[in-house]
């Protein structure tokens, strides 16, 4: 059924509703195309990379003179005007509508809002990829895709493959010699790479220089690249795939989407002469006919953009999705015929007979064309490009929530609070967040990244953001300024941030060269960037940014940000099992600190991996909950020794965090180890010769054995119970604790004593028939009683006990009146 165009209102500001923009009704769409029946194309040419490789070495590449890419703006008869629903405001929700109930801290003295945590940009790996003398190329038309150890860069001119340390690795070609077999021998531009996680498969995409143009594709044969691996080549004339049109135009600025179903291939179309912007289209490309060898199968969408109007999505982008149950596609942009508007089409049966919705209209904050960017020691400002590009869009799920949301990003001019504004002085990074895409779709959150400075404030230009498996989302960009060369800024939010806030930058590579490169207003600049969630974990987050590497040459950085690490397990429930104890749910819960969390995924991703130490403990099942709470079945084999353990948490992208010891405690067994033995085997014998049997204390008037002390219970929780036998009838008992083990003894009355450094009597009792024990009844257990005593005891440490007792008979080893049982040592 056809669905009609709609646009979204700002609507009431305040309260919940102040959290979503509402969409109503706005102007006529486009009627709905389709579905219609695949054109068929022609089958697919697979090479080798040692093939392609021999092609490049053969071909002379002698010095060839810098040559420019064009992009031709997707200008219309009628200038846009301000979308009257758009508030003028730098981030939705507006402040005003989260500042309700937040306290004093909600603003800042400047009455701006905090900007949140932030995602903490810990960078891993960073390297150049390729750089201005690789290719006769610019701008580079920044890009690249994370494979799970590969990193592949197709820049304009260049196409490389890394490991993920930065390592070259076997392909290292440009950009016509590798498409060489289906580039009708015109030149290959306009790079786009995705790696297709649910394929396991590289894609890569150009278009070719002839007028009507060719959209040039390669898939990989697999998720490795080698010198035996292969690529297969396809290709569609624009024009050519039905419904046939746009007869001898040109297709520009070529974006794409990858999803379970297919290809989505959005560009600008132009007249023959390159001079007159005819409308938008798009191009679905049936993904099971580019993975199986052809022959390729596309349906194409013409006129999703009016050329007169603006109205639709100029610059459509194909919408990257790895969710492998989605079941229709999306092209989105920025509508051409008025500011503070996104514009999508949804395209329903993708993998069959496709067809495409009208016009989806979103309003946003109000936005302003880019202007252009000055940089510190360049003599021509660089080229902003223009706002109407989102240069990167991605359709993500976040598996804490399950909620899937589209994020993308552009350059707008800006105040210095972050408002749209012309003659707002600096170029700032407006991202968004959208949700809701398969009904109604609704913006859920908007923010800005620029400089308030009062006097040459930075700018932020090509930026490109992306949300991780985790709900956090990076932003990364090129900064210059009067005082700063074009270098890489990233900054990012956590998905606990209040709604439009997002960290402070972090200058992730400082340039100190100046770009001269062209001696023109303006020099050519990005055109495209790049940010990619590592398909292996769903949590590392990959930065493709342009910089100036040196003097007068552009260089393509990759940069690797990790995820916060998994959160520290603070406590299990229960806390401890015994040996034998088999399929037992155990709940763990841990402690969170700069946006640290636990996280899983799912098949096909890495995992969460959870383990407990010290053997005899294996973990049978994980099910996350929370980023705070994991829940693991647990089986305690019978020969596991018993005592405190720590608990490691692994998160998918290898970062671990273990737990202090006795978060967990395998039980069974008595929970102490005896020691101090008055049986003759100490180097301080018994004073008076009065040596007890083995393993007790020495021997005292009553009893030539001397006393027992001994422990029952577990240390977590803590149910030890002390108990001492052998003593004198009804004596009185003191149980003693320290904190340092004397291991040779000292003379104790008429006993000996180990247990020493800071003593604690812990309780007093009196014996009946020889025999009492501590803690009993309404007694404090031993780690309250210690606590109180200003002994806290810490899970993995030691502590030792014995009982020292009345034996007044003076004739008895003179002079002393007391005794003392063996000691025992506890592991809490």
């Amino acid at each position: 059924m056809a669905e009609p165009s709609k646009r979204l209102s700002a609507g009431a500001i305040g309260g919940a509703a102040a959290l979503l923009l509402v969409l109503c009704a706005a102007r006529p769409a486009t009627a709905q195309a389709g579905p219609y029946v695949p054109w068929v194309g022609e089958r697919g040419i697979t090479e080798s990379v040692d093939q392609i490789m021999a092609r490049e070495r053969a071909l002379a590449h002698g010095q060839s003179l810098v040559r420019e890419v064009h992009r031709r703006s997707a200008r219309v008869p009628r200038t846009p005007l301000q979308n009257p629903d758009s508030p003028a405001v730098s981030q939705w929700p507006p402040i005003s509508s989260q500042a309700a109930g937040q306290g004093s801290n909600a603003l800042s003295a400047h009455g701006l809002q905090t900007s949140g945590t932030g995602l903490p940009l810990t960078v891993g790996t960073s390297f150049l990829a390729v750089q201005s003398n690789e290719s006769v190329y610019v701008p580079p038309d920044t890009g690249g895709a994370v494979g799970p150890t590969q990193i592949l860069c197709s820049e304009n001119g260049r196409i490389k493959v890394f490991a993920k340390d930065g390592t070259p690795g076997p392909l290292n070609v440009t950009g016509d010699a590798f498409f060489q077999s289906v580039r009708n021998n015109s030149v290959a531009v306009d790079p786009q790479t995705k790696f297709d996680r649910l394929s396991g498969r590289f894609i890569l995409t150009a278009i070719n220089e002839t007028v009507p143009n060719r959209v040039l594709i390669a898939v990989s044969s697999g998720p490795v690249i080698t010198g035996t691996s292969s690529f297969t080549f396809y290709f569609f004339q624009q024009d050519q795939v039905a419904p046939a049109g746009n007869f001898n135009q040109f297709a520009d600025y070529d974006k794409i989407g990858v999803d379970a179903n297919a290809l989505y291939v959005g560009a600008n179309l132009f007249d023959s002469t390159l001079s007159f912007y005819t409308g938008s289209s798009c191009w679905v490309v049936n993904k099971s006919s580019i993975l199986s060898g052809g022959p390729l199968l596309a349906t194409a969408f013409r006129g999703i953009t009016n050329a007169t109007t603006g109205v639709g999505p100029v610059y459509p982008m194909g919408v990257d999705n790895d969710d492998p149950v989605s079941s229709e596609g999306y092209v989105a942009g920025v509508d051409g015929s008025s500011f503070g508007t996104l514009a999508l089409r949804r395209i329903s049966n993708p993998g069959g007979s496709p067809s495409i919705s009208g016009n989806l209209f979103v309003t946003t904050p109000t936005t302003d064309p880019q202007i252009l960017q000055p940089a510190l020691g360049s003599s021509h400002p660089l080229d902003a490009i223009d706002y109407q590009i989102l240069f990167y869009v991605q359709l993500h799920r976040d598996r804490s929530t399950g909620a899937s949301s589209l994020w993308a990003a552009h350059v707008i001019e800006v105040d210095s609070s972050g408002v749209a504004t012309p003659g707002g002085g600096r170029n700032g990074a407006r991202w968004y967040q959208l949700g809701s895409l398969s009904t109604t779709p609704v913006l859920l959150q908007s923010g800005t990244l620029f400089d308030s400075a009062g006097t040459n404030p930075r700018g932020f230009i090509t930026p490109s953001c992306a949300m991780s498996g985790q709900g956090h989302m990076l932003l990364g960009a090129t900064y210059a300024g009067n005082n700063d060369h074009p270098g890489c800024a990233l900054a990012g939010r956590l998905a606990s941030d209040p709604p439009g806030t997002l960290g402070a930058p972090v200058l992730a590579v400082v340039s100190s060269n100046n770009y001269n490169a062209q001696s023109v207003t303006p020099q050519r600049w990005g055109d495209m960037s790049k940010i990619d969630v590592d398909p292996t974990d769903d949590q590392t987050l990959w930065a493709f940014v342009e910089y100036c590497n040196a003097d007068n040459s552009w260089g393509v950085r990759v940069i690797q940000v990790l995820a916060p690490p998994p959160a520290t397990p603070a406590s299990a429930s229960p806390p401890s099992l015994s040996p034998g104890d088999a399929n037992q749910i155990v709940v763990v819960t841990g402690t969170s600190t700069g946006g640290s969390g636990f996280y899983d995924t799912e098949p096909g991703f890495n995992r969460l991996q959870v383990s407990i130490d010290g053997g005899g403990v294996s973990i049978t099942n994980i099910v996350y909950n929370n980023p705070t709470q994991v829940t693991l079945t647990v089986t305690v084999a019978g020969s596991a020794s018993p005592g405190p353990r720590t608990i490691t948490v692994t998160d998918p992208d290898g970062q671990s965090v273990t737990s202090a010891s006795g978060v967990f405690s395998v039980q069974g067994g008595p929970p102490f180890t005896p020691f101090c033995f008055g049986d003759g085997t100490l180097a301080t014998p018994c004073p008076c010769g009065n040596s007890g049997s083995p393993g007790h204390g020495c021997a005292h008037s009553t009893n030539a054995s001397g006393a027992l002390l001994a422990a029952s219970g577990t240390t977590s929780p803590d149910t030890v119970v002390l108990s001492a036998s052998g003593e004198r009838p009804s004596a009185l008992t003191i149980f003693l604790q320290g904190n340092v083990n004397t291991s040779a003894g000292l003379v104790f009355g008429d006993g000996l004593r180990c247990a020493d450094g800071l003593l604690v009597r812990l309780y007093v009792k009196n014996a009946v028939a020889g025999s009492t024990s501590a803690p009993q009844g309404a007694d404090p257990s031993i780690t309250a009683r210690s606590a109180a005593h200003g002994d806290p005891i810490l899970p993995g440490t030691s502590r030792y006990y014995q009982t020292y007792y009345r034996d007044p008979n003076p004739a008895f080893c003179p002079p002393g009146t007391f005794n003392a049982t063996n000691a025992v040592r506890i592991d809490w």
